[in-house]
């Protein structure tokens, strides 16, 4: 599968999710008390909690790595990574998500997935207040469980482990301007 750069994603909401006339699909998941959503064309799988291999002195987000297919996949914890301020506790039903664009491939830890929605234009907004802003997200959306946030994906799977520090530190400044754009 062809993933848009991430030009093309920050500005176009990636595979058409805000042309005139597309439905963007979209896979609504809970981390925390969030509701988010990932561009389906970001998914690759889901799957339950699997052994998880640390890397000591890696940023906090950073649960660890799960072997998938012989490859090494960084696994993050999406709350902690949106600077959430409550990590909860994984359990064997704590679902990943593993997001990939273009050979980067991810897993995200989250709460729970509520399913697989198409989103019409008229369900994605906000998407200026959001262009211009520092939380990795798009625009909002209204979805059959309520108001929530569509990820954005690239920013959200980048991870530089040499700036972990700084990093940490961004992302903690990501929860508040989460719960303003909620409010």
């Amino acid at each position: 599968m062809t993933q848009p750069d991430s030009s093309e994603t920050r500005n176009g909401l990636t595979n058409g999710c805000l042309d005139a006339e597309a439905v963007c699909q979209v896979l609504v998941i809970q981390t925390q008390h969030l509701l988010c959503c990932i561009p389906l064309s970001f998914v690759e799988r889901a799957l339950p909690l699997v052994a998880l291999h640390p890397l000591p002195g890696g940023p906090s987000y950073l649960a660890g790595f799960m072997s998938m297919g012989g490859a090494s996949v960084p696994v993050l914890d999406l709350g902690i990574r949106l600077g959430l301020p409550d990590a909860e506790a994984y359990t064997l039903d704590t679902p990943i998500v593993v997001c990939s664009e273009g050979e980067r491939r991810m897993g995200l830890l989250v709460s729970s997935i509520l399913g697989i929605q198409a989103v019409a234009q008229q369900d994605i907004q906000l998407r200026p207040a959001f262009e211009q802003s520092a939380p990795p997200f798009l625009a909002t959306l209204n979805v059959t469980q309520g108001l929530a946030l569509l990820l954005d994906v690239s920013r959200v799977i980048a991870i530089d482990f040499s700036l972990a520090d700084q990093e940490n530190a961004d992302m903690a400044l990501w929860g508040p301007e989460i719960e303003r754009a909620l409010a």
